[in-house]
């Protein structure tokens, strides 16, 4: 089958299924340029093409689809960032890069695969996505340090700093260890203590009574 602009799911196949998510539901030149740069299929005339899926794990179903549709933000694809790759292993897995895997330059992008995070649903699939965002958040902080203070300093910044927060809520977290400590270990007060202080209260109270009455 040749790629299609529906919005169905491709039917499973030997390995992944790839989603070139456009703006509108029509392919686009730059989007069916790179499909069939990637497919490769044969032209049987002018207006017919034959895509051939094979049985390897390289083998992909491929398909277009509409970027406005509703539920593609669940993997990753915002309606604003278009064209989106996605490439979907097997029914509860997929990998989107908006960087790493984009439709310019899919032919290339498409052998990174192995290397991507992949996203999943469920709890793991939220530590995954913790994992990736803090992987992100490191490196894109690292670049802004080396654009900011240079080559030769700027690598050095943020592991830097890191450290040095690192160490900071270490030696707090280490000062309040004895009063918790301290706090654990010390005994309630005996019951006698108990009682005396609430006799010398009553006292006290009786005391300023006949103050008043006097």
């Amino acid at each position: 089958p040749a790629p299609s602009d529906s919005g169905g799911c491709p039917p499973p196949g030997p390995s992944a299924g790839i989603w070139s998510v456009h703006r509108i539901a029509e392919v686009s030149r730059l989007v069916e340029k790179r499909l069939r740069e990637v497919a490769k299929p044969d032209q049987l005339d002018p207006r017919t093409d034959l895509y051939t899926y094979g049985k390897s794990n390289s083998s992909h179903f491929f398909a277009v689809i509409d970027g406005s549709l509703d539920g593609l933000t669940n993997f990753g694809v915002s309606p604003h960032k278009l064209p989106r790759v996605v490439v979907f292993e097997g029914r509860d897995q997929w990998v989107e890069e908006e960087t790493e895997l984009t439709v310019e330059q899919l032919s290339s992008d498409l052998e990174k695969l192995p290397k991507l995070w992949k996203s999943k649903d469920g709890p793991y699939g939220t530590v995954l996505w913790m994992m990736r965002n803090t992987e992100l958040s490191f490196f894109y902080y690292h670049d802004w340090c080396i654009k900011l203070c240079g080559p030769e300093v700027g690598p050095y910044v943020l592991p830097a700093l890191m450290a040095g927060f690192g160490l900071y809520y270490s030696y707090a977290f280490l000062r309040l260890i004895p009063a918790l400590v301290r706090a654990l270990t010390e005994s309630d007060p005996p019951k006698e203590a108990l009682e005396e202080k609430k006799e010398s209260k009553k006292e006290a109270e009786g005391k300023k009574e006949e103050k008043k009455e006097k």
